[in-house]
Protein backbone atom coordinates (compact mmCIF):
# COMPACT_ATOMS: atom_id res chain seq x y z
CA UNK A 1 0.00 0.00 0.00
CA UNK A 2 1.02 3.34 -1.32
CA UNK A 3 0.14 7.07 0.34
CA UNK A 4 0.32 10.43 -1.82
CA UNK A 5 -0.70 13.40 -0.04
CA UNK A 6 -1.13 16.84 -1.66
CA UNK A 7 -1.17 20.73 -0.63
CA UNK A 8 -3.99 22.60 -1.90
CA UNK A 9 -7.46 20.86 -0.74
CA UNK A 10 -5.13 17.94 0.24
CA UNK A 11 -6.35 14.68 -0.64
CA UNK A 12 -4.91 11.57 0.44
CA UNK A 13 -5.14 8.69 -2.01
CA UNK A 14 -3.93 5.09 -0.97
CA UNK A 15 -3.25 2.54 -3.31
CA UNK A 16 -3.40 -1.34 -2.74
CA UNK A 17 -1.37 -3.56 -4.06
CA UNK A 18 -4.60 -6.04 -3.36
CA UNK A 19 -6.40 -6.27 -6.56
CA UNK A 20 -9.08 -5.28 -3.93
CA UNK A 21 -10.21 -1.76 -3.27
CA UNK A 22 -10.38 -0.22 0.74
CA UNK A 23 -13.77 1.19 0.29
CA UNK A 24 -15.44 -2.32 -1.28
CA UNK A 25 -13.65 -4.56 1.55
CA UNK A 26 -14.56 -1.96 4.71
CA UNK A 27 -17.74 -3.39 5.18
CA UNK A 28 -16.56 -6.95 5.03
CA UNK A 29 -14.01 -5.97 7.31
CA UNK A 30 -16.14 -4.74 10.12
CA UNK A 31 -18.85 -7.28 10.12
CA UNK A 32 -15.63 -10.32 10.60
CA UNK A 33 -15.14 -8.17 13.49
CA UNK A 34 -18.24 -8.21 14.53
CA UNK A 35 -18.75 -11.73 13.91
CA UNK A 36 -15.51 -13.01 16.06
CA UNK A 37 -16.93 -10.72 19.31
CA UNK A 38 -19.53 -12.26 19.00
CA UNK A 39 -18.29 -15.78 18.80
CA UNK A 40 -16.10 -15.02 21.94
CA UNK A 41 -19.31 -13.47 23.86
CA UNK A 42 -20.89 -16.97 23.47
CA UNK A 43 -17.91 -18.80 24.01
CA UNK A 44 -17.81 -17.14 27.40
CA UNK A 45 -21.07 -17.47 28.12
CA UNK A 46 -21.20 -21.61 27.78
CA UNK A 47 -18.63 -21.90 30.00
CA UNK A 48 -20.11 -20.21 32.84
CA UNK A 49 -23.44 -22.03 32.38
CA UNK A 50 -21.63 -24.99 31.75
CA UNK A 51 -19.31 -24.38 35.28
CA UNK A 52 -22.37 -23.27 37.05
CA UNK A 53 -24.18 -26.83 36.30
CA UNK A 54 -21.25 -28.74 36.78
CA UNK A 55 -21.83 -31.31 39.52
CA UNK A 56 -20.04 -32.09 42.45
CA UNK A 57 -17.72 -34.51 41.91
CA UNK A 58 -16.47 -36.37 45.80
CA UNK A 59 -13.18 -37.46 45.86
CA UNK A 60 -12.20 -41.04 44.88
CA UNK A 61 -11.54 -43.49 47.92
CA UNK A 62 -9.34 -45.82 46.99
CA UNK A 63 -9.98 -49.68 46.59
CA UNK A 64 -7.84 -50.42 49.50
CA UNK A 65 -9.24 -47.95 51.69
CA UNK A 66 -13.08 -49.54 51.11
CA UNK A 67 -11.71 -53.56 51.50
CA UNK A 68 -10.27 -52.20 54.82
CA UNK A 69 -13.62 -51.26 56.11
CA UNK A 70 -15.77 -53.31 54.97
CA UNK A 71 -13.85 -57.02 55.53
CA UNK A 72 -15.71 -59.70 54.15
CA UNK A 73 -17.48 -58.67 51.12
CA UNK A 74 -20.91 -59.41 52.81
CA UNK A 75 -20.52 -57.94 56.70
CA UNK A 76 -19.45 -54.73 57.53
CA UNK A 77 -21.17 -51.26 57.25
CA UNK A 78 -20.93 -51.26 53.92
CA UNK A 79 -22.62 -54.38 53.44
CA UNK A 80 -25.91 -55.46 51.79
CA UNK A 81 -28.80 -56.42 53.86
CA UNK A 82 -29.34 -59.96 52.98
CA UNK A 83 -31.12 -62.40 55.15
CA UNK A 84 -29.92 -65.95 53.52
CA UNK A 85 -32.84 -68.08 55.59
CA UNK A 86 -35.68 -70.18 54.16
CA UNK A 87 -39.19 -69.31 54.76
CA UNK A 88 -39.50 -72.42 56.51
CA UNK A 89 -37.01 -71.70 58.83
CA UNK A 90 -38.20 -68.40 60.01
CA UNK A 91 -41.92 -69.76 60.05
CA UNK A 92 -40.89 -72.55 62.67
CA UNK A 93 -38.92 -70.24 64.64
CA UNK A 94 -42.13 -68.65 65.55
CA UNK A 95 -44.16 -71.67 65.58
CA UNK A 96 -41.80 -73.57 68.10
CA UNK A 97 -41.83 -72.67 71.33
CA UNK A 98 -39.27 -73.37 74.32
CA UNK A 99 -41.53 -73.99 77.53
CA UNK A 100 -38.76 -75.43 79.74
CA UNK A 101 -35.35 -77.07 80.62
CA UNK A 102 -33.92 -79.06 83.07
CA UNK A 103 -31.85 -77.66 85.89
CA UNK A 104 -32.09 -79.87 88.55
CA UNK A 105 -28.82 -79.27 90.62
CA UNK A 106 -27.66 -83.19 90.57
CA UNK A 107 -28.42 -83.70 86.80
CA UNK A 108 -25.85 -85.21 85.38
CA UNK A 109 -24.34 -84.16 82.43
CA UNK A 110 -25.73 -85.79 78.91
CA UNK A 111 -29.21 -85.81 80.84
CA UNK A 112 -30.22 -82.18 79.79
CA UNK A 113 -33.96 -82.13 78.78
CA UNK A 114 -35.83 -79.68 77.00
CA UNK A 115 -39.89 -79.05 76.83
CA UNK A 116 -40.58 -77.98 73.00
CA UNK A 117 -44.23 -76.84 72.33
CA UNK A 118 -45.98 -75.46 69.65
CA UNK A 119 -47.57 -71.74 69.60
CA UNK A 120 -51.34 -71.97 70.61
CA UNK A 121 -52.22 -75.14 70.74
CA UNK A 122 -51.21 -76.56 73.82
CA UNK A 123 -49.26 -79.49 72.41
CA UNK A 124 -45.78 -80.45 74.16
CA UNK A 125 -43.08 -82.63 73.64
CA UNK A 126 -40.11 -83.33 76.13
CA UNK A 127 -37.02 -84.42 74.33
CA UNK A 128 -33.60 -84.96 75.54
CA UNK A 129 -30.27 -83.66 74.00
CA UNK A 130 -29.86 -85.16 70.68
CA UNK A 131 -32.70 -87.08 70.87
CA UNK A 132 -34.88 -87.36 67.22
CA UNK A 133 -37.90 -86.13 67.55
CA UNK A 134 -40.65 -86.13 64.51
CA UNK A 135 -43.03 -83.45 63.72
CA UNK A 136 -45.09 -82.80 60.14
CA UNK A 137 -46.43 -79.10 58.71
CA UNK A 138 -47.42 -77.79 55.47
CA UNK A 139 -45.66 -74.61 54.45
CA UNK A 140 -47.40 -71.94 52.72
CA UNK A 141 -46.52 -70.51 49.97
CA UNK A 142 -46.83 -66.54 51.47
CA UNK A 143 -44.87 -68.56 54.50
CA UNK A 144 -45.84 -69.57 57.36
CA UNK A 145 -46.91 -72.93 58.58
CA UNK A 146 -50.25 -74.88 58.75
CA UNK A 147 -51.11 -78.34 60.70
CA UNK A 148 -48.10 -78.43 62.67
CA UNK A 149 -48.01 -81.37 64.87
CA UNK A 150 -45.62 -83.35 66.80
CA UNK A 151 -45.55 -87.49 65.08
CA UNK A 152 -45.30 -90.26 67.63
CA UNK A 153 -43.45 -91.67 64.82
CA UNK A 154 -42.05 -90.92 61.36
CA UNK A 155 -43.35 -87.37 60.10
CA UNK A 156 -42.22 -85.40 57.20
CA UNK A 157 -39.30 -84.01 59.05
CA UNK A 158 -37.25 -84.58 62.30
CA UNK A 159 -35.17 -82.39 64.68
CA UNK A 160 -33.04 -82.09 67.14
CA UNK A 161 -32.29 -79.97 70.05
CA UNK A 162 -29.08 -78.65 71.28
CA UNK A 163 -28.90 -76.21 74.21
CA UNK A 164 -26.99 -73.29 73.11
CA UNK A 165 -24.86 -70.31 74.86
CA UNK A 166 -27.63 -68.23 77.18
CA UNK A 167 -30.39 -70.81 77.54
CA UNK A 168 -30.97 -70.94 74.16
CA UNK A 169 -31.98 -73.83 72.53
CA UNK A 170 -30.63 -74.64 68.94
CA UNK A 171 -33.22 -77.20 66.76
CA UNK A 172 -31.85 -79.14 64.23
CA UNK A 173 -34.06 -80.17 61.27
CA UNK A 174 -34.38 -82.24 58.35
CA UNK A 175 -36.77 -83.23 55.62
CA UNK A 176 -37.17 -85.16 52.61
CA UNK A 177 -37.82 -82.13 50.77
CA UNK A 178 -35.74 -79.46 52.01
CA UNK A 179 -32.32 -78.68 52.83
CA UNK A 180 -31.25 -78.95 56.38
CA UNK A 181 -31.67 -75.70 58.62
CA UNK A 182 -31.51 -74.49 61.88
CA UNK A 183 -33.93 -72.95 64.23
CA UNK A 184 -32.83 -70.69 67.34
CA UNK A 185 -35.03 -70.88 70.53
CA UNK A 186 -34.39 -67.93 73.12
CA UNK A 187 -34.88 -69.36 76.91
CA UNK A 188 -37.74 -67.13 78.75
CA UNK A 189 -40.23 -66.95 76.30
CA UNK A 190 -42.15 -70.22 77.01
CA UNK A 191 -44.34 -69.38 80.33
CA UNK A 192 -43.03 -72.84 81.67
CA UNK A 193 -44.63 -76.31 82.20
CA UNK A 194 -48.46 -76.76 82.72
CA UNK A 195 -48.82 -76.74 86.54
CA UNK A 196 -50.15 -80.48 86.81
CA UNK A 197 -48.19 -81.94 90.04
CA UNK A 198 -49.74 -83.60 93.15
CA UNK A 199 -50.75 -82.07 96.45
CA UNK A 200 -47.79 -82.91 98.18
CA UNK A 201 -45.74 -80.77 95.92
CA UNK A 202 -47.83 -78.15 96.38
CA UNK A 203 -48.02 -77.93 100.39
CA UNK A 204 -43.84 -77.67 100.25
CA UNK A 205 -45.23 -74.40 98.54
CA UNK A 206 -47.35 -73.49 100.89
CA UNK A 207 -45.37 -74.65 104.04
CA UNK A 208 -45.70 -72.22 106.89
CA UNK A 209 -41.98 -71.25 108.00
CA UNK A 210 -41.19 -69.93 111.81
CA UNK A 211 -38.29 -69.47 112.26
CA UNK A 212 -35.66 -70.92 115.01
CA UNK A 213 -36.72 -73.00 117.72
CA UNK A 214 -36.34 -70.44 120.72
CA UNK A 215 -36.61 -73.95 123.08
CA UNK A 216 -33.71 -75.39 121.59
CA UNK A 217 -31.87 -72.05 121.98
CA UNK A 218 -32.59 -71.81 125.35
CA UNK A 219 -32.32 -75.23 126.78
CA UNK A 220 -30.94 -77.27 123.45
CA UNK A 221 -27.02 -77.32 125.11
CA UNK A 222 -24.37 -78.43 123.15
CA UNK A 223 -26.27 -81.33 122.25
CA UNK A 224 -29.02 -79.69 120.08
CA UNK A 225 -26.76 -76.65 119.60
CA UNK A 226 -26.79 -77.18 116.08
CA UNK A 227 -30.57 -78.11 115.83
CA UNK A 228 -31.20 -74.71 117.65
CA UNK A 229 -29.85 -72.60 113.61
CA UNK A 230 -32.11 -74.98 111.73
CA UNK A 231 -35.60 -73.28 110.51
CA UNK A 232 -38.53 -74.84 110.68
CA UNK A 233 -41.33 -75.17 108.09
CA UNK A 234 -44.15 -76.73 108.88
CA UNK A 235 -46.00 -79.01 106.27
CA UNK A 236 -50.03 -79.77 106.31
CA UNK A 237 -50.88 -83.13 105.43
CA UNK A 238 -54.63 -83.20 106.08
CA UNK A 239 -55.60 -83.07 110.06
CA UNK A 240 -51.91 -83.89 110.59
CA UNK A 241 -48.69 -81.59 110.91
CA UNK A 242 -45.17 -82.34 109.88
CA UNK A 243 -42.24 -79.97 110.81
CA UNK A 244 -38.99 -79.99 109.03
CA UNK A 245 -35.56 -78.62 110.41
CA UNK A 246 -34.03 -76.98 107.70
CA UNK A 247 -30.72 -74.22 106.99
CA UNK A 248 -30.20 -72.30 103.52
CA UNK A 249 -29.00 -74.82 101.03
CA UNK A 250 -30.24 -77.70 102.17
CA UNK A 251 -32.07 -80.45 99.90
CA UNK A 252 -35.23 -82.11 100.37
CA UNK A 253 -36.15 -85.14 98.36
CA UNK A 254 -39.44 -86.56 98.58
CA UNK A 255 -39.81 -90.26 99.97
CA UNK A 256 -43.20 -92.55 100.08
CA UNK A 257 -44.57 -89.71 99.22
CA UNK A 258 -43.72 -87.39 101.72
CA UNK A 259 -40.53 -84.56 102.11
CA UNK A 260 -37.56 -85.29 103.91
CA UNK A 261 -34.48 -83.83 104.37
CA UNK A 262 -31.60 -85.30 103.00
CA UNK A 263 -27.51 -84.49 104.86
CA UNK A 264 -26.06 -84.44 100.83
CA UNK A 265 -27.37 -83.99 97.48
CA UNK A 266 -26.48 -87.59 96.48
CA UNK A 267 -28.49 -89.23 98.80
CA UNK A 268 -31.71 -87.64 97.10
CA UNK A 269 -34.02 -89.50 94.98
CA UNK A 270 -33.32 -88.67 91.22
CA UNK A 271 -36.58 -90.59 90.50
CA UNK A 272 -38.62 -88.13 93.18
CA UNK A 273 -38.89 -84.37 92.65
CA UNK A 274 -36.52 -82.54 94.76
CA UNK A 275 -36.24 -79.16 96.41
CA UNK A 276 -33.35 -76.83 97.94
CA UNK A 277 -33.60 -74.20 100.10
CA UNK A 278 -32.10 -71.36 98.92
CA UNK A 279 -31.58 -69.00 101.05
CA UNK A 280 -32.87 -67.44 105.14
CA UNK A 281 -33.25 -64.09 105.55
CA UNK A 282 -34.45 -62.37 108.69
CA UNK A 283 -38.70 -61.66 107.19
CA UNK A 284 -38.54 -64.43 104.30
CA UNK A 285 -37.63 -68.29 103.69
CA UNK A 286 -36.63 -68.74 99.51
CA UNK A 287 -37.31 -72.41 98.54
CA UNK A 288 -37.35 -73.90 95.07
CA UNK A 289 -38.39 -77.25 93.61
CA UNK A 290 -38.11 -79.61 90.39
CA UNK A 291 -39.80 -82.60 89.14
CA UNK A 292 -38.24 -86.08 89.01
CA UNK A 293 -37.06 -84.92 84.96
CA UNK A 294 -35.47 -81.94 86.00
CA UNK A 295 -38.19 -79.35 85.20
CA UNK A 296 -38.42 -76.67 87.24
CA UNK A 297 -41.76 -76.96 89.15
CA UNK A 298 -42.12 -73.60 91.25
CA UNK A 299 -40.25 -71.02 93.15
CA UNK A 300 -41.75 -69.13 96.29
CA UNK A 301 -41.04 -67.21 99.30
CA UNK A 302 -42.60 -68.49 102.74
CA UNK A 303 -43.45 -65.14 105.27
CA UNK A 304 -42.15 -65.77 108.87
CA UNK A 305 -45.08 -66.48 110.58
CA UNK A 306 -46.23 -64.10 113.34
CA UNK A 307 -44.71 -64.72 116.42
CA UNK A 308 -46.76 -64.15 119.60
CA UNK A 309 -46.73 -61.19 121.81
CA UNK A 310 -46.68 -62.12 125.13
CA UNK A 311 -47.02 -64.76 127.62
CA UNK A 312 -49.79 -66.28 130.25
CA UNK A 313 -50.40 -64.55 133.44
CA UNK A 314 -48.80 -66.98 135.92
CA UNK A 315 -51.26 -65.91 138.20
CA UNK A 316 -53.97 -67.46 136.04
CA UNK A 317 -51.99 -70.25 135.13
CA UNK A 318 -51.19 -71.93 138.11
CA UNK A 319 -54.56 -72.29 140.17
CA UNK A 320 -53.82 -71.87 144.10
CA UNK A 321 -50.61 -72.40 143.95
CA UNK A 322 -49.22 -73.51 147.25
CA UNK A 323 -45.52 -73.97 148.50
CA UNK A 324 -45.02 -77.61 149.25
CA UNK A 325 -41.22 -77.69 150.53
CA UNK A 326 -38.58 -75.88 149.52
CA UNK A 327 -38.30 -77.78 145.96
CA UNK A 328 -41.74 -78.79 145.06
CA UNK A 329 -45.49 -76.97 144.95
CA UNK A 330 -48.93 -78.04 144.15
CA UNK A 331 -51.67 -75.98 142.10
CA UNK A 332 -54.01 -76.48 139.78
CA UNK A 333 -53.85 -76.37 136.02
CA UNK A 334 -57.17 -75.37 134.20
CA UNK A 335 -59.56 -78.06 136.57
CA UNK A 336 -56.06 -80.60 136.62
CA UNK A 337 -54.44 -80.80 140.19
CA UNK A 338 -50.42 -81.08 139.73
CA UNK A 339 -47.67 -81.41 141.82
CA UNK A 340 -44.52 -79.89 140.45
CA UNK A 341 -40.81 -79.11 141.04
CA UNK A 342 -37.69 -77.99 139.36
CA UNK A 343 -36.87 -79.29 136.19
CA UNK A 344 -40.54 -80.68 135.10
CA UNK A 345 -41.93 -80.36 131.45
CA UNK A 346 -45.62 -79.69 131.36
CA UNK A 347 -47.53 -79.52 127.56
CA UNK A 348 -51.30 -78.55 127.43
CA UNK A 349 -52.56 -81.35 124.81
CA UNK A 350 -55.94 -81.65 123.42
CA UNK A 351 -57.24 -83.01 126.57
CA UNK A 352 -55.52 -80.76 129.12
CA UNK A 353 -52.17 -80.08 130.58
CA UNK A 354 -49.82 -83.15 130.77
CA UNK A 355 -47.08 -83.50 132.66
CA UNK A 356 -44.07 -85.35 130.75
CA UNK A 357 -43.06 -88.81 132.18
CA UNK A 358 -41.15 -90.54 130.22
CA UNK A 359 -38.05 -90.36 127.54
CA UNK A 360 -40.93 -91.51 124.58
CA UNK A 361 -42.88 -88.53 125.80
CA UNK A 362 -40.07 -85.96 125.79
CA UNK A 363 -38.50 -87.29 121.95
CA UNK A 364 -41.80 -86.81 120.65
CA UNK A 365 -42.11 -83.45 121.81
CA UNK A 366 -38.84 -82.31 120.86
CA UNK A 367 -39.57 -83.75 117.23
CA UNK A 368 -43.03 -81.96 117.11
CA UNK A 369 -44.89 -85.93 117.22
CA UNK A 370 -46.30 -84.20 120.43
CA UNK A 371 -47.52 -80.36 119.99
CA UNK A 372 -48.94 -77.85 122.23
CA UNK A 373 -47.78 -74.85 124.90
CA UNK A 374 -45.10 -76.05 126.93
CA UNK A 375 -43.57 -74.50 130.68
CA UNK A 376 -41.16 -75.33 132.07
CA UNK A 377 -40.01 -75.01 136.08
CA UNK A 378 -36.94 -73.77 136.26
CA UNK A 379 -36.47 -73.23 140.17
CA UNK A 380 -37.77 -72.22 143.23
CA UNK A 381 -35.45 -69.80 145.23
CA UNK A 382 -35.00 -69.69 148.96
CA UNK A 383 -37.49 -66.70 149.08
CA UNK A 384 -40.40 -69.29 147.96
CA UNK A 385 -40.55 -67.63 144.27
CA UNK A 386 -41.24 -69.47 141.33
CA UNK A 387 -39.12 -69.37 137.98
CA UNK A 388 -40.28 -70.88 134.91
CA UNK A 389 -40.38 -70.19 131.19
CA UNK A 390 -43.76 -70.52 128.85
CA UNK A 391 -43.34 -71.44 124.97
CA UNK A 392 -45.82 -71.30 122.25
CA UNK A 393 -46.95 -74.15 120.35
CA UNK A 394 -44.42 -74.06 118.06
CA UNK A 395 -42.04 -72.81 120.65
CA UNK A 396 -40.80 -69.83 118.58
CA UNK A 397 -40.45 -67.51 121.70
CA UNK A 398 -40.12 -68.00 125.12
CA UNK A 399 -41.84 -65.87 127.92
CA UNK A 400 -40.78 -65.37 131.58
CA UNK A 401 -42.71 -66.19 134.49
CA UNK A 402 -42.54 -65.79 137.70
CA UNK A 403 -44.82 -66.03 141.01
CA UNK A 404 -44.55 -65.67 144.68
CA UNK A 405 -45.39 -69.00 146.20
CA UNK A 406 -47.73 -69.39 149.52
CA UNK A 407 -46.56 -71.94 152.04
CA UNK A 408 -49.16 -74.62 152.32
CA UNK A 409 -50.75 -74.91 156.24
CA UNK A 410 -50.44 -78.21 157.50
CA UNK A 411 -53.17 -79.88 159.25
CA UNK A 412 -53.52 -78.48 162.87
CA UNK A 413 -53.66 -81.52 165.61
CA UNK A 414 -56.60 -82.06 167.57
CA UNK A 415 -56.28 -82.32 171.74
CA UNK A 416 -55.81 -85.84 172.72
CA UNK A 417 -55.01 -86.67 169.47
CA UNK A 418 -51.86 -88.92 169.83
CA UNK A 419 -48.98 -87.67 167.80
Amino acid sequence: MRVFATGNGARLNISFRSPFDLEESFPYLLWGIGAAIALALVIFTASIISTSRKEVVMPSIPKRHIEEERGDPLTGPLALQHNPRSPLALALEQSFVLLAQSLRPDEQEGEKKFCLGIRGSGENRIVEEGETLYFSCSERRSGGVDNLNFNAGEGDYILQAHAAGGGALVLKIDGAESDAFEVVLADGGGGGLPKRYPWNVWQLKQAKWWGNDAFFQEYGGAEYRQLSQKHRIVLEEGKNRRVLLVSANDFLTMKDGKWEVVSSLDKADKAAPLARVRSTGPSHLEIEAWDEQGFSMFQAKLPREQLPNAGLDPKKLFLSPKLRSARQFSCHMEKKRMVLKPGDWVVKTKTGWHKLKTKKEIEAFLAHEMRGDLVIIDQIDEKGVLKAKYFDEMRSKGFPLSLTLTPEKKPTKKKGTPS
